[in-house]
């Protein structure tokens, strides 16, 4: 893909993957991520820096997003029962959050990304991080543990930057579809809407990684 085309596409959908998830700092009760290679944040420069702008955002309040999840289980009229069930829903969401984070890390530490998709890659894992951490404190709320992240994850043989998009799309993809899945199976409906926003992002993600791989980002229609 045409460098600065990508760098106008990632710009533009920063502006509404931040509104929807904006950076917040880690709740009491959300796990501790384990520590793979991190991606190094270089210092951005000429056509790069627009990408680095919004791919490391500085730490802000809770977005909307986030608060009305955690509102949500909060305020949660389900029995316990019913509770139960949605926080198992959660950390299995969570489960996937936790690997899509440690996925582009491990890749960012192997130097498989080039400028300007590794800064793309930087915010992505940022929102990945502020998933897992609204949806940790969302189960703690609803009275459960959060999941914890494994040490390591499968990962396919990665040997250029196209193999990590390939397979970040495939994480995106399903994360995509487990949220469309929670929001039909969550018992507490203001915790079902919420869960969706998240959703909406993992769509967002995966539609820019399909552009950068060449393909129509938006294939069909329905899912």
């Amino acid at each position: 893909m045409e460098r600065r085309g990508f760098l106008k596409l990632a710009a533009g959908a920063a502006s509404l993957l931040l509104a929807a998830c904006g950076g917040s700092p880690q709740p009491s009760g959300a796990p501790a991520s384990s520590a793979p290679p991190a991606i190094p944040a270089a210092k951005p420069s000429g056509a790069a820096s627009a990408a680095a702008s919004v791919a490391a955002p500085k730490p802000a309040s809770a977005s909307s997003a986030a608060s009305a999840l955690s509102s949500a289980a909060a305020a949660s009229p389900s029995t316990a029962a019913a509770k139960q069930a949605d926080v198992a829903i959660l950390n299995g969401a969570i489960d996937i959050e936790h690997q899509a984070i440690w996925t582009y890390n491990a890749a960012g530490g192997a130097k498989l990304l080039q400028k300007p998709v590794l800064d793309v890659a930087l915010l992505f894992k940022s929102q990945h991080e502020q998933h897992r951490d609204a949806l940790s404190d969302a189960v703690v709320k609803l009275g459960g543990k959060p999941s914890q992240a494994k040490d390591k994850y499968d990962l396919p043989d990665l040997k250029t930057q196209n193999d990590v998009l390939a397979f970040a799309l495939k994480l995106e993809d399903i994360a995509a579809k487990a949220y469309v899945d929670a929001v039909g199976k969550l018992n507490d409906r203001a915790l079902a809407s919420s869960a969706a926003s998240v959703g909406t992002v993992e769509g967002e993600h995966a539609a820019i990684l399909r552009e950068a791989l060449g393909q129509a980002p938006v294939p069909a229609a329905f899912a």
